[in-house]
């Protein structure tokens, strides 16, 4: 047992595409597993997406399905942190089990985020995997307005999940028996979506910051 989910930690991909290649749970395994990882499963939400992907093109299957169900999963996994938050809060918090994944750094850096960010913290909380669940816990925590949320959660899941799970779909229709291949484009990719991301994210963070400056230039007037 010990030895299997050792396997699995270090082998995500490959683990995941053993265990769901079925026809019965290949499409809907991955929406389970997005929800467990909504929920503080430490196994990267983008390698689901791409095994899900990967065995429908695979299979020669369509790839609107595991884009819908998978998007579902996203909205879902996410949107129960906000409920967890937003009804429990901080009695969560005591649990042993919450603070190893919620850890006290995490969420004050979440709660300063929020403050300081509003909105744009949710859209771009999507795409940061160490503080994703903290960001989420923490806007129910707050009260965030739930619609505002899940516009902002919703848009950046519009960007994630239809794009790797086509990676997967296209790599299971090119080279369905190799891999370590598509290992290789899942890294390239997330290492261009990264970048792009922290990107937009500067730009943003510095509009942001002259927006500020002007208002209090005016104020001060």
């Amino acid at each position: 047992m010990l030895d299997n989910l050792h396997d699995f930690f270090n082998h995500p991909l490959e683990s995941l595409i053993y265990f769901l290649n079925n026809p019965t749970i290949a499409l809907w395994g991955p929406f389970v597993g997005l929800l467990a990882c909504g929920m503080g499963l430490p196994v990267p939400e983008d390698i689901i997406l791409v095994v899900a992907g990967f065995l429908a093109g695979q299979n020669n299957g369509k790839i609107l399905p595991p884009i819908i169900i998978t998007y579902l999963g996203i909205i879902i996994g996410d949107s129960l942190i906000f409920f967890v938050g937003q009804k429990l809060g901080r009695k969560v918090m005591k649990s042993k089990l919450a603070q190893k994944i919620l850890t006290p750094e995490r969420l004050e850096k979440a709660v300063n985020a929020f403050h300081k960010h509003g909105i744009w913290v949710n859209f771009f909380g999507r795409f940061l995997p160490g503080f994703r669940a903290a960001i989420f816990f923490t806007g129910g925590t707050l009260k965030y307005p739930f619609h505002r949320f899940l516009l902002m959660d919703g848009l950046a899941a519009l960007v994630s999940a239809p794009l790797f799970v086509w990676l997967g779909y296209w790599a299971g229709m090119k080279f369905s028996e190799n891999i370590s291949l598509l290992d290789h484009y899942l890294k390239k990719t997330k290492a261009y979506f990264s970048l792009s991301i922290l990107i937009v994210l500067i730009v943003v963070s510095i509009v942001l910051y002259i927006k500020s400056k002007k208002r209090k230039e005016i104020e001060a007037k």
